[in-house]
């Protein structure tokens, strides 16, 4: 009985429809009984008479093929049995793939065209430079791009891309491997100041990489170019212009970079004064713009007082100074204009010189007036930085508002002296002071007597217009030369005069002494009275005392006076010359006795007119 099973030389056995991918490693397991030789016939011709033959089966096909394998076998009795089994083997598949290009610059862009040798596949592609494997289900061509960071002098970057073929019916496998080379790779840099003021010198710095070996300048100025490695370039023109830089390898890589440069115009600043020199209180100028330059521009004026103006047009201005310039910058202001955009600026200082004022000097008008007095000045001056005042009587003062008394009439030349930076000013006014009028009088009579009671003044006075008078006794001013006047009632009263000036000057005097009027003239003398007991009192007396403890007559006007006092035997026991000493009822110091006793009085009152009075008194002692 023929029998056998095909085997991996791994020892994996196959049974009947078996296949493999060529080539086809096998070897035979002989399963028969009873049988003493064998025959192998196998489908490329040959054989074996081995019991377990090896054998390497090849299909030279790109496509699957399906062959018999034939056992004979035959026992010691030249029996026979012969056993075929069927065989399929895979082809294998040639990966197969051609590349261009295969080298170059980085970003490279190759196409893989796909020659595999096969019937039906999948196709698995791997670029090797860090990407997914892309996976293809038919012999389409493939497109990749390769790039590299790399910028180092040294060899081209490798990616062995790999492709591989795995059939569907079998899983038969083939692999290839396509080198691409990418060159290393050149970066274009450079740095610039990318703004500047026409003309402007654009200095180009070259931070290309190190793989460049040449480069190309294109200034974007009229197709100018330069092979420099760090050029300089002027732009002599305002404008925005493109400069691009073109860096080439040694593998004829390049790249490419461009930065815009923006060429300001370059202004120039210049204006001029009108007038350059004044004298205040003159001290407007006016600011002519003369500035040169293309395009638009920012116009900042210092004035140097601190006042700035930021002008857009040249439009002339001006502009006035509040004061004179600075004495330790020989009055001078520094004017400066600024002119400048966004990039570019110009400068230009002129000097104005505002010298000071000459001081004026002012005070208001002095009005004539009675001495004494004291004026009051008001300083209106203007310009000055001191005063020197000359009142005209030999005083001086350096306050800027003084005061001053006058005690004299006269007239007197007031000069006001104003000191400052611009020199000396003066001015002057007069004062005159009246002549002063001066009341006096005198008074004929100063107690005048009841009913009659008129005094007359005689009037001294110099230098007056008018006279009023007051005689005390209403509020009444009476105008008069040398008035009289009447009294009416009893009393003391001031008499005083006010004179006036034709000027208007006023003196005014109060008599030194009051007048009193005195009544028409009375005395009367008691008929009793009662001594004090307690001894003399010397008969001074108060005539509102009501003791009646001295004898004495109620009076009025008495001006002359005589009192004498007699007992009934006419013997003289008192005298008395003042009115106001009475008779106190004593003799030699002792207390009269109660009597009867004979008084004598003689006298003249304030009118003239004589007394002559007598009579009794009694005496009467106090129990």
């Amino acid at each position: 009985k023929a029998d056998f099973v095909i085997q991996k030389r791994n020892g994996a056995s196959w049974v009947d429809d078996d296949s493999e991918c060529s080539p086809f490693d096998s070897r035979m397991k002989n399963n028969s009984i009873g049988a003493s030789s064998y025959e192998w016939l196998f489908w490329d011709g040959t054989g074996s008479i081995l019991a377990n033959p090896e054998k390497i089966f090849v299909n030279p096909y790109y496509y699957d093929i399906t062959r018999p394998i034939t056992l004979i076998a035959t026992s010691a009795y030249n029996c026979k049995d012969t056993l075929t089994k069927n065989m399929i083997v895979y082809h294998k598949p040639m990966a197969k793939v051609e590349v261009s290009p295969f080298a170059g610059c980085s970003p490279l862009q190759v196409v893989f065209q796909n020659n595999s040798l096969t019937s039906k596949a999948t196709y698995y592609w791997d670029f090797r430079d860090g990407t997914s494997p892309e996976v293809v289900p038919d012999k389409r061509n493939i497109t990749h791009s390769f790039t590299t960071s790399y910028t180092g002098s040294g060899d081209d970057q490798l990616y062995p891309v790999r492709l591989t073929v795995l059939t569907d019916t079998g899983f038969c496998v083939d692999t290839t491997i396509a080198n691409i080379f990418v060159h290393p790779r050149v970066v274009a840099g450079f740095e610039v100041d990318t703004a500047g003021c026409a003309p402007f010198y654009a200095r180009f710095k070259n931070k290309s990489s190190s793989t460049a070996v040449s480069f190309m300048w294109d200034f974007g100025d009229r197709g100018i170019t330069s092979v420099a490695e760090n050029p300089v370039y002027l732009y002599a023109d305002d404008g925005t212009y493109t400069a691009t830089l073109t860096a080439r390898s040694v593998n004829g890589c390049t790249d490419k970079v461009s930065r815009q440069i923006t060429v300001y115009s370059q202004p120039t600043a210049d204006f001029i004064t009108e007038p350059m020199m004044q004298i205040y209180p003159s001290a407007t100028i006016s600011l002519v713009n003369r500035s040169k330059g293309n395009g638009s521009f920012t116009y900042a004026w210092d004035m140097g007082d601190g006042n700035r103006y930021v002008k857009t047009n040249k439009d002339t201005f001006t502009h006035t100074y509040a004061w004179w310039g600075d004495k330790n910058k020989n009055y001078k202001y520094n004017v400066q204009l600024i002119v400048s955009n966004a990039r570019c600026a110009d400068t230009l200082v002129q000097d104005v010189e505002i010298r000071p004022a000459v001081p004026v000097a002012r005070f208001d008008t002095v009005m004539s007036a009675c001495p004494p007095v004291t004026i009051q000045l008001t300083n209106r001056s203007m310009y000055a930085e001191r005063y020197e005042w000359n009142f005209g009587d030999g005083s001086i003062s350096t306050e800027e508002n003084p005061s001053h008394r006058y005690d004299t009439s006269g007239l007197y030349t007031i000069t006001l002296y104003a000191y400052g930076e611009g020199g000396t000013g003066s001015m002057y006014r007069n004062l005159r002071l009246f002549d002063v009028p001066v009341a006096d009088f005198v008074l004929e009579t100063l107690n005048p007597m009841l009913p009659e009671a008129i005094i007359k003044c005689s009037n001294k006075s110099k230098y007056a217009e008018k006279y009023f008078w007051n005689f005390g006794d209403d509020d009444m001013w009476v105008e008069d030369l040398n008035p009289k006047h009447q009294y009416h009632r009893l009393g003391s009263y001031w008499v005083t005069l006010r004179v006036v000036s034709d000027s208007g000057c006023k003196d005014t005097m109060r008599y030194p002494l009051p007048v009193v009027v005195e009544g028409p003239g009375k005395i009367v003398f008691p008929n009793a009275f009662t001594p004090n007991p307690n001894g003399p009192n010397g008969g001074r007396y108060n005539p509102a005392d009501q003791t009646n403890d001295v004898f004495f007559p109620y009076h009025d006007g008495v001006v002359e006076y005589h009192l004498e006092i007699y007992n009934r035997w006419g013997e003289l026991l008192f005298t008395s010359d003042d009115v106001y000493v009475g008779w106190d009822g004593y003799y030699k110091g002792q207390l009269c006795k109660q009597d009867v006793y004979v008084y004598k009085a003689t006298g003249t009152f304030l009118n003239g007119k004589k007394f002559n009075l007598s009579g009794d008194v009694t005496l009467l002692i106090k129990q």
